[in-house]
């Protein structure tokens, strides 16, 4: 406001000013003042040029009372003795005059400037505020994570079955796959070729087993794990008849711990084995393999991070 006011005056003083100078009247239009000294030998055919584009724009804005050309030694404006008074800057070029009829007509096509507000007028509140609707986007409920697959991976290891005198312990290599189901539960496939040795010659072992794990090692979440499974197991060991081979279904329920670090763990297992029957050898072993035994697995996993998320 107080600007506006000081541009004001500022137009007036040098308006009246300008009545000393030089003045182009056209019949019932404004009064055209030119008081630079660069434009004196220009004055006479700047101010007819001024008194075309007013006329020419009568109808786009309300003309002025009095337009008052001047300029100090660095900068050129024109003086627009309103309703309402503005000072029009000219802007710099290599004509001085065209900048001048250039400014004048910027003026009339845009118009006067918007009044300032009233001080005095009390502003709108928060409340009355007009509040945006929400557009259909924002109304969407924002987009829910789908898990398609968990966890999983592949582990190698050995696997030593410990079993009573005179058989020795079956010592082997364990092969298994774990595929995420459902939180921290994977089915998992196993198996494992063992090798040890009884009094009458070497013995064999071979296992193949499906079961449930939760938690180490395929699920990087959990340090401790647990897994049950069932299978076959086929024991070879010589007797009379040669090398025979006796088969049973077998139980296993273990134990897992794990250490993780970027895509692979080291993890030691530990349970025991139930043998739905007897595996008798005859002469000259004249040995059975127990029920129970138990079992100690040590490996490493490449864990298979398979988790993907969609939007719904």
């Amino acid at each position: 406001m107080r600007a506006n006011r000081t541009t004001a005056a500022l137009a007036i003083l040098l308006a009246l000013a300008g009545l000393a100078g030089p003045a182009e009247a056209a019949s019932g239009g404004p009064v055209v003042k030119i008081t630079c000294d660069r434009l004196e030998e220009q004055a006479d055919e700047l101010a007819s040029r001024i008194h075309l584009t007013l006329a020419a724009g009568r109808g786009e804005s309300e003309l002025p009372r009095t337009l008052v050309v001047a300029c100090d030694d660095a900068q050129l404006w024109v003086i627009w003795d309103g309703p309402p008074a503005e000072i029009l800057r000219v802007a710099p070029g290599p004509s001085s005059a065209e900048a001048v009829v250039e400014a004048v007509e910027t003026r009339l096509r845009r118009g006067p400037p918007p009044p300032p507000p009233d001080p005095e007028q009390p502003r709108p509140g928060p409340e009355a505020r007009a509040v945006p609707a929400p557009d259909s986007a924002s109304k969407r409920r924002p987009p829910q994570l789908a898990r398609h697959f968990t966890h999983g991976g592949v582990s190698l290891g050995t696997h030593t079955e410990v079993l009573p005198p005179p058989f020795s312990p079956l010592v082997g290599a364990r092969l298994d796959v774990g595929v995420g189901i459902a939180g921290a539960l994977a089915f998992v496939l196993s198996e494992s070729a063992r090798f040890g040795s009884a009094p009458a010659g070497p013995t064999f072992g071979y296992d193949m087993n499906a079961g449930v794990a939760w938690g180490a090692p395929f699920d990087t979440r959990h340090e401790l794990g647990a897994r049950a499974s069932l299978g076959v197991d086929w024991v070879s060991s010589r007797s009379t008849d040669g090398a025979a081979s006796r088969s049973t279904g077998v139980a296993e329920l273990g134990v897992t711990g794990a250490l993780y670090s970027r895509g692979y763990a080291l993890w030691l297992s530990v349970g025991s084995r139930y043998r739905m029957k007897p595996q008798t050898f005859g002469s000259p072993t004249d040995l059975e393999l127990p029920h129970f035994s138990a079992f100690v697995a040590l490996g490493g996993a490449v864990l298979v991070d398979v988790s993907r998320r969609s939007q719904e």
